[in-house]
Order: structure tokens, then C-alpha cells, then sequence
């Protein structure tokens, strides 16, 4: 993966270049009509690698965001046209088709339903531009004004300032069809070679460095060794996605070792699990065909970030049920724990007060057989006194007259 070349531009422009640019670590590029920094940039590849180079765009937009991204290259929020000065721009919002070509912008906002704003810009020649910021060799120079392309080509000093590689959109703006211009025999004048079609660009040589042609004698293949930036993207949103559904599964199953779910939950996890399994499947067989645009991939990765949030409000809905359960839990053990203890010290207090009932019980107990003891000599006393002995003749004689008497 590393050693793959990432390509940005919509057409592959990149990768073309590339072929040329392919051991050169620095270089500098000229982007007229630079648009956004990353999506369908021609330069965004050279500049990672560490290219400069001057980027011009109209589009305060576009221009705000290249100066985020590109703050090392020079970035102008101006047009170029054949002569200096300012001239009305019709923005076609968030197309990429913006342009001076009034004509062909009401054309594109009536067909296709496209936004439109007017505003003044100002303008500057090709030329201009070049004896006031370059002092090297220019690698290469791309062209893409949406049908303004003449007036940019006729703007400049070709004797003094030689790219040398020129790439220039050549079709009417959002169509295949090639637009008829004198551009070709305009470069040929200066000696630059047409070499090249894309099906969107015309890519010219100049004279010195015309061998270069043998580098596009094939379309761009498997053999350019490159990955295109929503490729890539995807797959860092599909390792992003694993990595979070991992980190859920081991939430998940520490949740399980702290308390142990019903089957039911058990089973709607595995279930959710089961779908983001398919799901990462069904965007691993997604990548293995081109996009067909960059929007669709742009979507793609909405999708993913979606799915990322929806699955962790998930994850959270059920970490908040656990937390309650949990904390119902506890409160039941201390009431339980609240109760066992009134009963210990119930108990506590039963067995004390047995135990002194027990105690005064075994004391009266002992004080009766003492008492029993103590009549019961006091009885044996009596029957051996004289009193006794006597009483007990009595009793005799009392006998003997009774029966004498019957």
C-alpha cells in the first residue's frame, strides 16, 4: 500500500503525470482553475511529495480552502484572461463548472437545474502572473476554466516561461463532446507537441522533452501501481470501523464477565455483531471496483461515519442499562444487608435476654431443692423427737379402744 502512487484527480490526470514526474521528489506545478485542494485535484499528489507551485482560483470558497490545505503554495483568488482587468464570474454553486463563460453557464444552470451567482473578479494574464511569482523551470501546467481555456493559452509568454508538460481540459464543460478550438496550432507555433487524449484533457510536450510521448502510448492500468484517494479512504473508514466494532466487542464482553446478560441481549449483540460483519463485507467486495464518481464516494464514507455513530449510540443505550441495573442491584443488597443486620441485632437481643431468663430460672430452681431439702429434714427431725414417738403410741392405744369398742 505504501508504495503505491494515490491519485486524486478526477480522470486520472495524476497518474499520467506521473509516468513522467515518477522519481522526482520536488518540482513546481502552475494550476489554473485549482478548485478544491483534495477532490479531483490534479497537483494534491505532487504536493504530498513535496511539489510547490502556484494555485489560482476564483471561487472564495475553493480559494479559502486551498489556503488551509496548501499554505506552503502560492494561492491567488483571481481569474486569468487575455487581457487585465475584472470580469463578471458565474458561480455554478458546489459543481466545479463555475466560469466566465456567461453564455455557457446559463446554458448549464437552465439544463441542469444548477445554482447560480454572479460576482466581479479580478483578472490578470498568464504572463503577468509568471514574471511576478516564478523563478524556476515550470514542470507542468494545468488548464481547467470550464471554456475560458483559449483566453488563458493566448495570455501567455511561451518564449520565457516553457511548462513542460501542459495539460488542458479539451471538451465542452460537462460533456464528452471535444470543443473546437485553435489551441493546438496556437502551442504548435511555440513548439509544444499534442501527445495525448483522455476523453477530458489534451496533454502537450514541449519540443525538448517530446520522448515523453513513448510514457502514453497506453491508457492508465493496473501497471501505474497507484490507489485512488476514495479507495483508500474507504478503506481507512472500513479499519476504523473494525477497530471500533472490536473495542465494542471487548466492552461488550467485559460488560458479560461483570454481570451476565439474558439470552435475549445476548442475542440481540450477536445479531448486531452479525450485521456489522456483513456490512464490512459487503464494503470489502465495494472496493474491489473503481468508483464511478467521487461523489458516490463521498457517500460512501457518510454512510460509514453513520453507521460508526449509530452503532455506538447503541453500545451506549445498553452501557446506560447496564449502569442502572447495576446501581438497582446494589441498592437491593443494601437494603437486604440493612434488614439481616436488624435481625442480627434482634437476635442478638433474644438470645441476652434468654439467656437471664435461663439464669434467674436455674437460680429459683436451686432455691426450691434447698428449700425441699431443708423440710424434709426438718420432717425426719420430728419423727425421731419425743413428741413424735409418743404421738405415735397415742395413735396405737386410739386403735386397740375403737376395735374393743365394736
Amino acid at each position: 500500500m505504501k508504495n503505491k502512487f494515490i491519485s486524486y484527480a478526477q480522470n486520472f490526470e495524476d497518474v499520467l503525470l506521473n509516468r513522467i514526474f515518477r522519481e522526482q521528489n520536488t518540482g513546481f506545478y502552475v494550476d489554473i482553475g485549482a478548485n478544491h485542494p483534495v477532490y479531483d485535484s490534479v497537483t494534491k499528489a505532487f504536493y504530498e511529495r513535496g511539489w510547490r507551485g502556484i494555485n489560482i482560483e476564483p471561487v472564495p470558497q475553493y480559494y479559502n480552502l486551498l489556503k488551509c490545505d496548501r499554505a506552503e503554495d502560492i494561492n491567488l483568488n483571481i481569474g486569468i484572461s487575455d487581457e487585465e482587468g475584472e470580469l463578471i464570474f458565474c458561480d455554478l454553486v458546489d459543481t466545479g463548472l463555475s466560469t466566465f463563460d456567461q453564455e455557457m453557464a446559463e446554458k448549464l444552470s437552465k439544463e441542469d437545474g444548477f445554482s447560480m451567482e454572479k460576482y466581479t473578479v479580478k483578472v490578470k494574464k498568464l504572463a503577468d502572473i509568471c514574471h511576478q511569482y516564478i523563478h524556476q523551470p515550470i514542470d507542468f501546467l494545468k488548464v481547467d476554466v470550464e471554456g475560458w481555456e483559449e483566453k488563458v493559452i493566448y495570455s501567455g509568454d511561451w518564449e520565457n516561461f516553457r511548462p513542460k508538460v501542459i495539460v488542458i481540459e479539451a471538451t465542452i464543460p460537462n460533456s464528452p463532446q471535444r470543443k473546437n478550438t485553435n489551441i493546438s496550432n496556437f502551442l504548435h507555433q511555440y513548439n509544444y507537441h499534442h501527445i495525448y487524449f483522455d476523453g477530458l484533457n489534451d496533454f502537450y510536450v514541449a519540443e525538448e522533452f517530446k520522448h515523453w510521448e513513448n510514457l502514453f502510448r497506453t491508457p492508465v492500468n493496473v501497471f501505474d501501481q497507484f490507489i485512488t484517494y476514495p479507495e483508500l479512504e474507504k478503506q481507512k473508514s472500513i479499519a476504523q470501523l473494525q477497530t471500533a466494532i472490536n473495542s465494542k466487542d471487548e466492552y461488550i464482553n467485559s460488560l458479560k464477565m461483570k454481570k451476565q446478560p439474558s439470552s435475549e441481549q445476548i442475542d440481540n449483540l450477536e445479531k448486531m455483531i452479525k450485521t456489522k460483519d456483513e456490512y464490512i463485507n459487503s464494503l470489502e467486495k465495494a472496493i474491489k471496483s473503481k468508483e464511478e464518481d467521487n461523489q458516490n464516494s463521498t457517500n460512501e464514507l457518510i454512510k460509514c461515519k453513520q453507521l460508526i455513530r449509530e452503532q455506538e449510540k447503541i453500545i451506549k443505550r445498553q452501557y446506560t442499562i447496564h449502569e442502572a441495573e447495576k446501581k438497582d442491584l446494589n441498592h437491593y443488597i443494601q437494603h437486604l444487608q440493612s434488614i439481616l443486620s436488624q435481625q442480627q441485632e434482634t437476635l442478638k437481643k433474644y438470645n441476652q435476654e434468654h439467656s437471664d431468663i435461663k439464669k434467674n430460672q436455674s437460680l429459683e430452681i436451686s432455691n426450691l431443692r434447698k428449700l425441699i431439702n431443708d423440710k424434709n429434714a426438718e420432717i425426719e427431725g420430728m419423727k425421731s423427737s419425743k413428741f413424735w414417738k409418743l404421738r405415735k403410741k397415742w395413735f396405737k392405744i386410739k386403735n386397740l379402744i375403737n376395735e374393743d369398742a365394736q
